[in-house]
């Protein structure tokens, strides 16, 4: 198992993005996942969806660290309201928010210079949703005191920006040893 506990926030995905997260980031090394609805989400779920949803996911990841031969299966998380979810993100030794408009500082910035990330052993990100990350949600986490995040100058998919990080996060770690 990874050295770091690296936490995946994810807003819903429409399809099946989600689960293909949820099955690779458990194979990268993730120690949890959650999902909860932002305001550009595509997909909007009820309780009783959402708790579905859930089940399923939990079985995707234990069926992913099977697969994988690891001995930890990452804990699906309850949906979180974006307040909560910015509250766990403060909570970390190196919490931020991934996202693509200024102002934004380079991951690799971070993870080089900010005290808390270089010594990290607990990692959490947000991840938007396809619509990307809202003005008003990222005011609302910057203001909260967690830095807002570069991925580099493409804008990646919903499904491609947490395997990056959590690639990045393993590799700035030295969890891929």
């Amino acid at each position: 198992e990874p050295l770091v506990a690296c936490s995946v926030y994810m807003a819903y995905a429409k399809a099946d993005k989600l689960e293909h997260v949820i099955q690779k980031a458990t194979e990268l090394g993730a120690y949890e996942i959650a999902a909860f609805p932002s305001s550009r989400c595509v997909l909007k779920l009820d309780a009783a969806s959402a708790e579905k949803k859930r089940e399923r996911w939990q079985k995707i990841a234990r069926s992913a660290a099977m697969q994988c031969a690891r001995a930890y299966v990452p804990e699906i998380g309850e949906p979180l309201a974006f307040r909560e979810m910015t509250e766990e993100l403060k909570d970390a030794d190196c919490g931020f928010l991934c996202y693509e408009a200024e102002p934004h500082i380079p991951m690799k910035t971070l993870f080089a210079e900010k005290s808390a990330c270089k010594k990290a052993v607990d990692y959490r990100f947000f991840i938007g949703p396809e619509g990307g990350i809202s003005e008003s949600e990222a005011a609302c986490v910057s203001q909260a005191g967690i830095p807002l995040v570069s991925l580099g100058k493409r804008i990646l998919r919903t499904e491609t920006a947490p395997l990056c990080v959590i690639s990045s996060i393993m590799f700035f770690s030295d969890n891929l040893n």
